[in-house]
């Protein structure tokens, strides 16, 4: 009578399995339980995978919104309809212009043109990447592509429809006089009447105009450059010659013929500043003449404080030879080479045997013992002062300091060459003098020489 066989919580009459309590619901009708089969609606893509586990007709949801993807027409949700979309599965992309396999978000060339996008004027059209004169048709179906009031000439006559007065006769574009008849065929001599003869006038039907000097197709009297220099005539010095527009030194030659623009003296072939009268030199070539300039060498020294203001590798010339510290070798010039000098711009010094900053010269201790260099028997050596017996051997070093011919470890008086034993008598003399012979005579030998050596205190 129990309705739940497998006490799983399911009634045994909902329970796919009711004598299986790790099972109730087999949604594929394969006799395996949902909890153990990888595959619960059996649609081939593992519960795992299946965005729809359960749901034999869908696995997939691209943009997660809830509707699978063979239902959703906006599959990746980009807003474009899958079916207008080029990309239906990836929402950072919808057109592929040049069909390429790259939409046009990270194609660098939409149209497959061979110019990058960001270089293109059409990015999606293959056959156009400029648009000179940005008319919004491109250069190669615009017969005028510098021209943007101009972008058809119907008769072919090299003239825009726009201002062509005849757009559909190629033989004719003006009608000056008004009269119906284009110029071309009409035989007026002066057909501007600005009583410049047509074959003379550059514009024969302008009133106002008459010479084109650079040939531009506007009359000087409009041109701003009448040379077409590319330098205004306002501030040309020669506006109706396209050779020259400069005369610096406004000697009547213009610069490009002139040899010497500025006028001062020097050649533009030598003058750092052809063009600057008060400056021809640029040691430093910082851009600031040597007059003005206030370091030519660009060393970081001031001319005023450089003896080489024009040679960057040397500013000092401590012995004034003319040789820069850097490139001299004695620069104190005292016959002691920089490098075996301790003071190399010191030509008072060349020496500090104590390293203590003071070149001997100066210095009253030279080997900084202590000792005055008057009173230092060497000077230089600070580990000796005194030399008793004059032999140049410092007591120190010195086995007989006094040079009596007795080692100092074996001398009383060490310092004293007129004595080396130690004298007989005791401290309180004669009370306790001792009679007879030195210790060191043989006693054996004792006659009147002995008590002749004997010394008396």
């Amino acid at each position: 009578a129990d309705t739940d066989d497998d006490g799983d919580g399911a009634a045994d009459s909902v329970d796919a399995f009711p004598l299986n309590p790790a099972e109730t619901t087999d949604t594929d009708s394969d006799g395996i339980g949902n909890n153990a089969d990888t595959d619960d609606d059996n649609d081939g893509a593992s519960d795992a995978e299946d965005a729809f586990p359960l749901d034999p007709t869908q696995c997939t949801d691209t943009d997660g919104d809830g509707i699978g993807n063979p239902q959703d027409t906006d599959d990746d949700g980009d807003g474009v309809p899958d079916d207008q979309d080029a990309f239906r599965l990836d929402a950072s992309e919808t057109t592929d212009t040049d069909s390429d396999g790259i939409g046009n978000n990270a194609d660098t060339d939409d149209d497959a043109d061979g110019v990058a996008d960001n270089q293109d004027a059409f990015p999606l059209d293959a056959s156009e990447t400029l648009d000179t004169d940005s008319d919004g048709i491109g250069n190669n179906a615009d017969p005028f592509p510098n021209d943007s009031s101009e972008s058809q000439d119907s008769d072919g006559d090299g003239v825009g429809d726009n201002i062509d007065v005849f757009p559909f006769d190629g033989l004719e574009t003006l009608d000056s006089d008004g009269d119906g008849l284009g110029n071309n065929a009409d035989l007026d001599d002066d057909d501007d009447g600005d009583g410049v003869a047509d074959t003379e006038d550059a514009y024969p039907l302008t009133a106002g105009e008459s010479v084109d000097t650079d040939g531009d197709g506007v009359g000087n009297n409009t041109d701003t450059d009448d040379d077409g220099d590319g330098v205004a005539d306002s501030s040309d010095a020669f506006p109706l010659d396209a050779s020259e527009s400069l005369d610096t030194d406004s000697d009547g030659v213009g610069n490009n013929t002139d040899t010497d623009d500025d006028g001062d003296g020097v050649a533009d072939a030598s003058d750092t500043f052809a063009l600057d009268g008060s400056e021809t030199l640029d040691t430093d070539s910082d851009g600031t003449g040597n007059n003005v300039d206030t370091d030519d060498d660009g060393d970081g020294v001031a001319d005023a404080s450089d003896a080489f203001p024009l040679d960057a590798t040397e500013t000092i010339d401590t012995d004034s030879d003319g040789i820069g510290n850097n490139a001299d070798s004695d620069d104190d010039a005292d016959g002691t080479t920089d490098a075996n000098d301790d003071f190399p711009l010191d030509a008072s010094e060349v020496t500090d045997t104590d390293s203590d900053g003071i070149g001997d010269n100066a210095d009253t201790d030279d080997d900084g013992d202590g000792v005055a260099d008057s009173t230092d028997a060497f000077p230089l050596d600070s580990t000796e002062t005194i030399d008793t017996d004059g032999d140049g051997v410092g007591n120190n070093t010195d086995t007989d300091d006094d040079g009596d011919g007795v080692l100092d470890t074996n001398d009383a008086y060490p310092l004293d060459a007129s004595r080396s034993l130690a004298d007989a008598w005791a401290a309180d003399r004669w009370a306790n003098t001792v009679w007879g012979a030195e210790s060191t005579v043989d006693l054996s030998v004792w006659d009147s020489h002995a008590w002749d050596s004997k010394k008396w205190q």
